[in-house]
């Protein structure tokens, strides 16, 4: 593993034992360009959120579950890998994944009560 990588993991786990699993998912968030973060478990044909960073809300700490058949994580089970650029015009997702709004996170599952 890379020099960089190993300080970046170990900020991780001093992040996680010291202030929690939301301050993590903070962390790793900030290292990217998305909006949400957050941990899911499968769970049948539902895709159940466990924890839940929103930049934009940090005070929200967990979504709402939704049909795994409306989330990206679908395509993942189908594919084992995937890559997404634009989902607006990707063939994989038109017509079978809902697109997120403000409303919804990277996963199509709905954040804010409408």
């Amino acid at each position: 593993m890379p020099e960089h990588l190993k300080k970046e993991l170990e900020n991780f786990k001093v992040i996680l034992e010291s202030s929690g699993v939301h301050s993590a998912l903070k962390f790793l968030n900030n290292r990217t360009p998305h909006r949400y973060t957050g941990i899911y478990k499968y769970d049948g044909a539902t895709l159940r959120n466990i924890v839940l960073y929103d930049s934009y809300d940090q005070e929200l700490q967990k979504g709402e579950d939704t049909p795994i058949s409306a989330t990206y994580c679908s395509l993942v089970l189908k594919e084992q890998k995937l890559e997404i650029t634009d989902a607006s015009e990707d063939n994989s997702v038109k017509g079978k994944i809902r697109l997120w709004s403000t409303m919804y996170d990277d996963f199509g599952n709905r954040i804010l009560a409408s």
